[in-house]
Parts: structure tokens; C-alpha cells; sequence
């Protein structure tokens, strides 16, 4: 594997709750939960501000919600627009 050209680090990551016990929860909410939950799990807190980026994973969303190209939507909800 060849190697990165600058180096990063990942200093949070967040999952929803999911499945068939949350079934009136659509996207955005599901989204807002991952994202309280990586917040809640960085030691000294995060803000916004101090993301350079954000990695949305998703499976067919476009499918079963109508709604594809979730990163842009998902970033404005929490306030990291405009972010890659």
C-alpha cells in the first residue's frame, strides 16, 4: 500500500442508534445522533469549527430514502459548511 501524502488523524468517530427499534427516525436525525455521539467521545470537546472535513458513509440511501449525496445535507445540519 503506498502512502499518504500528508498526514491526518481521526480524533473522533460517531454511530446512530439504527434498525428496526428506530423506525421513525429518518437521516438527518440519524446523522445529528452520530454526530452528539463523536462529539461526546472527543476528551476536551469539539466545535465546528475545528473539523477540516467530513466523511459521511451511507448505504442506499438514495434507494429507500430518495435522498442521495448525503455529505453536503448531513455537513449543513451540524454546522460544518462549507467543509470537503
Amino acid at each position: 500500500m503506498g502512502k499518504l501524502a500528508r498526514k491526518i488523524g481521526i480524533i473522533g468517530a460517531g454511530m446512530s442508534k439504527f434498525g428496526r427499534h428506530f423506525p421513525l427516525k429518518r437521516n438527518p436525525d440519524l446523522w445529528v445522533d452520530a454526530w452528539l455521539d463523536a462529539v461526546k467521545r472527543v476528551d476536551n470537546g469539539i466545535e465546528p469549527k475545528d473539523v477540516d472535513a467530513c466523511y459521511v458513509g451511507n448505504y442506499s440511501s438514495d434507494l429507500f430514502n430518495h435522498q442521495g449525496h448525503l455529505g453536503p445535507q448531513m455537513a449543513n445540519l451540524v454546522g460544518l459548511s462549507p467543509k470537503p
